[in-house]
């Protein structure tokens, strides 16, 4: 008996591997309420926001959230992941943090702050494509180039690779995408933002707990 079972998007089972910044174009209201809330100078946004939501793209590329489930569609699983980043965000709008802090401690860290709670909820799927499925990865004619690593990097980063074929593993077990997120977060956080988060050691803390 197989342990895979092929997804098939609505139009067809190969996909393209495209660049970030195609793959967020039709996302562009979602990022520009999360710009809006996180509210900062273009050159942050670009270096921190922005440079983050074209990684993950880039990563997850047109995956589905589930095989059955919610955002079960070609491309879900960025859909999803940009809304929950949104719905966290807003969530954060209500909260003073750290908890049970001053206010001129609460206003000094607000971004950090802003920050974790953007990335952490980017990443909460980010295991999905390592825990759930199986991801072959094809040349322009077709042919293998190898079975997808989520750990080496984004598809992009393998040589020939042109185009990638979706299969669910049957014997998968439920819910440990959760704790395989944070290895492999790093691909997706730029350096100098996990180096801005693990500069405040309580924001640092409660981020990595949440990972």
């Amino acid at each position: 008996m197989s342990l895979i079972t092929f997804f098939k998007p609505q139009q067809k089972n190969i996909l393209f591997i495209q660049s970030g910044k195609r793959l967020l174009a039709p996302h562009k209201k979602t990022i520009a309420d999360i710009r809006s809330i996180a509210g900062l100078s273009t050159k942050f946004w670009n270096a921190f926001y922005l440079n983050t939501l074209i990684n993950l793209a880039e990563y997850i590329q047109e995956l589905p959230a589930s095989e059955s489930h919610h955002h079960s569609d070609r491309g879900g699983l960025l859909a999803h992941t940009l809304e929950t980043a949104l719905n966290a965000l807003r969530i954060r709008r209500g909260k003073l943090l750290p908890p049970n802090s001053d206010a001129e401690t609460v206003t000094k860290f607000k971004d950090v702050w802003t920050y974790a709670v953007f990335t952490a909820a980017l990443c909460h799927d980010l295991g999905k494509p390592i825990t759930d499925m199986s991801i072959e990865l094809l040349g322009k004619k077709k042919n293998k180039i190898a079975n997808w690593s989520p750990f080496r990097g984004p598809m992009s980063s393998y040589k020939e690779a042109h185009e990638y074929l979706i299969q669910y593993r049957r014997n998968r077990v439920y819910g440990s995408h959760e704790r395989a997120s944070a290895l492999y977060a790093h691909h997706i956080i730029p350096m100098v933002g996990i180096e801005w988060l693990a500069s405040n050691q309580d924001v640092f803390f409660y981020w990595t707990n949440i990972l």
